[in-house]
């Protein structure tokens, strides 16, 4: 048992790094990127998921104007554009100089950035439908457009693939955490 503590933040280290490579669509994790990366989403108003997901096709881009207009959708609001820019440079710089297939590279982003998750506001009006009106259809629905996460699911994308709708925004219980 020792051992397995002992190996447990070797471990754990090792597989965190390699999700954040994988997320970034990179063949080597690097740390300050990922650092700068986080620093900056949090200093945005962005969704998390809406945004490693938009990634990959950013990571196609041409050059670092044209990746964050693709990004856009994750933002709630206008981002600071310079720091973005030189964020986006830089990692735009790191993909071509790692010269990895794009199509390689966007699929391995896209099998670990789930395009679909159950957000609160989703529960709220799977649960409100069912409660209220007896209605289990979007129970149904989130069930199946939740066993397949990573995929592309075109008939729902408007409807579950976007940010917190403004009525559940700052309702608690619904918008904390969505």
């Amino acid at each position: 048992i020792q051992d397995a503590v002992d190996g447990f933040g070797v471990a754990f280290k090792a597989h965190h790094e390699s999700n954040c490579r994988k997320k970034l669509g990179l063949r080597k994790h690097d740390p300050s990127l990922w650092s700068e990366l986080l620093s900056l989403m949090g200093a945005s108003d962005v969704d998390f998921t809406l945004f490693f997901r938009h990634l990959a096709q950013a990571s196609v881009a041409s050059d670092p104007n044209e990746a964050l207009k693709t990004l856009a959708d994750a933002f709630y609001e206008k981002p600071d554009q310079d720091k973005w820019k030189i964020w986006m440079a830089r990692y735009m710089g790191i993909v071509k100089e790692e010269g990895r297939d794009a199509k390689e590279r966007v699929a391995e982003m896209n099998s670990v950035n789930p395009k679909y998750i159950l957000r609160n506001w989703m529960a709220t009006l799977a649960y409100e439908a069912a409660e209220e009106k007896k209605d289990y259809s979007m129970v149904a629905e989130l069930l199946t457009l939740l066993s397949r996460p990573y995929d592309d699911q075109p008939d729902a994308e408007k409807k579950w693939s976007r940010l917190t709708p403004e009525w559940a925004r700052g309702h608690p219980g619904v918008a904390f955490m969505s």
